[in-house]
């Protein structure tokens, strides 16, 4: 009797398949689990309102198992269930802007993952927000091995005289929207012509951030996103940076990886942190970008492509930003709070664009605080 040998090219060639096929199995298995999850989510949020934090995972591990795929085949049926609507661009800060500008710029945003807008604010506007953001309270963000991303300080100042040591100092969104100057950006025509546009459906105003940077500690700071990244907090979305400071290479300029929006290399495609010898190895030097601007620079920038925020070697930055989502599907944020009382023609446009607007709740003016 003739016993197979073990250790043949043939025994080793269908052990191979054996594991091949059993690897696969699981990681469709685990595709399909995930998808499922997502699914369900997406019940869960036209129901209550809010992504569960399975589903919100679940969409992460989907971003970085089909290289964006999944989200684009998501996206195009976004598109169906909530298409543009025409919005006529009157005094825009972007300037005038043709269909054919808006083509462009999509365009532009899709090939490259960013724009920079010929317009800037003007000097009165760009002015108006500085000082504002100079007297209004600010958070500092905790840093340090033990301490949650994400996490501030107790105390509540103007980041001029704030007692705490910190890369970043967080304006309150409830202070922002009762700034004139910010209300009339955030219905600004343009610049919800150019989100829509690039989303392809009727977008929604997702979050709204300003923060002031300086040096800290003379090194890239996890917390304040000063290494490579992607974002993954929605399906599909664009973010607005207006620069109110001078930002030049030492005042912490947005570094955007140029191309890397769409598919990225799997041998660096994870959901963290990326060091800039990581990116260097599959990316040319020239795709590797320092947006620098006069204060008033505009960009749109799709996060989903690898970026940073360049930890700052002198200065300070003010940086102001909007966030315009296809789908509130991902991360759960509170509802953004506007008092009863602010701008009428502001209160207009958010009861006239609710899907826009939604994650705006008005609420009743509180008798202590007047707008700005």
């Amino acid at each position: 009797m003739k016993f197979i040998n073990r250790k043949s090219p043939f025994i080793n060639l269908l052990r191979s398949i054996q594991n091949r096929v059993r690897s696969r199995f699981f990681c469709y298995s685990d595709l399909l689990k995930d998808v499922m999850c997502f699914v369900k989510g997406g019940l869960a949020l036209r129901r209550e309102g809010a992504t569960p934090p399975a589903a919100y995972s679940a969409m992460r591990r989907l971003y970085c198992k089909s290289n964006g795929r999944f989200n684009d085949y998501v996206s195009a049926i976004i598109k169906v269930l909530h298409p543009p609507k025409k919005i006529k661009i009157g005094n825009s800060v972007l300037g005038k802007l043709s269909n054919r500008d808006l083509k462009s710029i999509a365009k532009s945003i899709s090939e490259q993952g960013y724009h920079i807008f010929d317009a800037r604010l003007s000097e009165s506007k760009t002015a108006a927000i500085v000082d504002f953001a100079r007297s209004i309270p600010s958070q500092a963000l905790r840093t340090g091995d033990d301490v949650k991303i994400g996490a501030y300080a107790d105390e509540l100042l103007p980041y001029p005289s704030h007692p705490v040591e910190s890369p970043k100092y967080n304006i309150r969104r409830e202070d922002m929207v009762q700034n004139e100057t910010i209300q009339k950006l955030l219905v600004d025509d343009g610049i919800l012509a150019v989100a829509q546009k690039y989303l392809g459906c009727t977008p929604i105003l997702d979050l709204i951030a300003m923060w002031w940077s300086k040096p800290f500690q003379g090194k890239a700071s996890t917390e304040a996103a000063q290494l490579y990244h992607f974002d993954m907090d929605r399906i599909k979305f664009i973010k607005f940076f207006f620069y109110l400071t001078d930002v030049t290479p030492e005042t912490g300029p947005h570094c955007y990886v140029a191309g890397s929006r769409k598919r990225k290399p799997q041998q660096i495609l994870r959901d963290g942190r990326i060091s800039d010898d990581e990116i260097a190895k599959y990316y040319q030097k020239e795709q590797m970008l320092e947006i620098c601007g006069k204060k008033g620079t505009i960009l749109a920038v799709d996060t989903r492509g690898w970026h940073k925020g360049k930890a700052l070697t002198e200065g300070e930055r003010l940086l102001l930003q909007f966030e315009f989502a296809n789908s509130m599907m991902g991360q759960v944020y509170d509802k953004i709070e506007v008092p009863e009382n602010v701008d009428s023609n502001f209160l207009k446009h958010i009861y006239n664009n609710r899907r826009t607007f939604q994650e705006i709740n008005i609420v009743p003016s509180s008798p202590d605080k007047a707008a700005s």
